[in-house]
């Protein structure tokens, strides 16, 4: 078993010192507590916790009526972050019932530099439907046939 300051000094190497501090504060309270022989740990814990429920509200970016009267939502995305990724999930959890689709700059990118998954394979996976941009068709002409 490691002692405090050797577990310390490691959460400071593998977090403060490798990637840095997520703020000037905290640096500063760091090289106090350092200053001052206090053993301290960076980051070294998550500690779960329930949210209580919020309600939320969703504004799609384009609402469409396809010519036999469908209603699909449009999203338009060039970056697809974690956040956007866990509201869609939530909304169709919500209402399933919605048609919403995605038009993507790139498809291909990944959506984090360490994951394989892509835009358009997160999509697949997660049972919506998506495009890519094109000047001559911004939005699928299969998609408006619907």
């Amino acid at each position: 078993m490691t002692s405090t300051s050797e577990t310390a000094k490691h959460a400071r190497d593998s977090r403060g010192l490798k990637e840095g501090y997520r703020s000037g504060l905290e640096e500063k309270i760091s090289k106090g507590l350092q200053a001052n022989g206090v053993p301290f740990l960076y980051e070294a814990e998550r500690i779960q916790f329930t949210q209580p429920e919020k309600k939320r509200y969703y504004t799609p970016d384009f609402i469409v009526t396809t010519k036999t009267g469908k209603t699909i939502y449009i999203e338009a995305k060039g970056r697809f972050v974690t956040s956007d990724r866990q509201k869609q999930l939530m909304v169709r959890a919500s209402h399933p019932e919605l048609d919403v689709r995605f038009v993507f700059s790139n498809p291909s990118n990944r959506i984090s530099k360490t994951s394989r998954t892509t835009y358009a394979k997160w999509c697949e996976t997660n049972g919506f439907k998506f495009a890519r941009f094109q000047e001559d068709e911004v939005v699928p002409t299969e998609w408006l046939a619907e």
